[in-house]
């Protein structure tokens, strides 16, 4: 026997529905260390890898206000509560996929990096040179330079994430 809903009823399911698909969990926004820590610094990223000039700052600033935005915690120049620094260790290009006449049909930019954090208060090392890797694909015909630029911004936010997540739910 089908029952006929009324509006009400429908409305409701409507919002419920929408309401969860807006909710996303992030498990690092429910770790205790998000609480545990007042301040924060983030040392300046280093380049080992070759990246371009620009690129050492762009993460470094951007794991700053990644933090600032995502948690309740204050940045400080030095020795915060949670300490981060690391490094690039790779920044390479290539091609990603050979089609059947043994040519590219796409190239690929990774960016890798190796982050440290510590916990200052305890005096414990949360993660130890953690590698996070993240790459972007991008057409053979194009030039690196002239989409490299796009491809770093969205690796960096990437990679942002990426460091958020490994200090928080390791």
């Amino acid at each position: 026997m089908i029952t006929k809903l009324k509006p009400q009823k429908i409305y409701l399911i409507l919002l419920s529905t929408f309401l969860t698909a807006c909710y996303t969990f992030n498990p690092a926004k429910s770790s205790p260390l998000m609480s545990e820590f007042k301040t924060f610094s983030v040392s300046p990223i280093i380049d080992e890898g070759g990246s371009p000039a620009y690129l050492p700052n762009k993460l470094t600033e951007k794991i700053r206000s990644y933090f600032q935005q995502n948690t309740r915690m204050i940045l400080v120049k030095d020795n915060g509560e949670l300490m981060i620094d690391g490094k690039i260790t790779s920044y390479t290009t290539g091609a990603n996929a050979i089609g059947s006449d043994s040519r590219a049909t796409s190239n690929r930019l990774t960016v890798n990096i190796a982050i440290t954090g510590y916990n200052n208060i305890k005096s414990e090392t949360l993660i130890n040179n953690q590698s996070f890797s993240q790459f972007r694909e991008y057409p053979v015909d194009s030039p690196l330079p002239s989409v490299e630029t796009e491809l770093n911004e969205d690796i960096v936010n990437k990679l942002t994430i990426d460091v958020f997540n490994g200090i928080f739910t390791w």
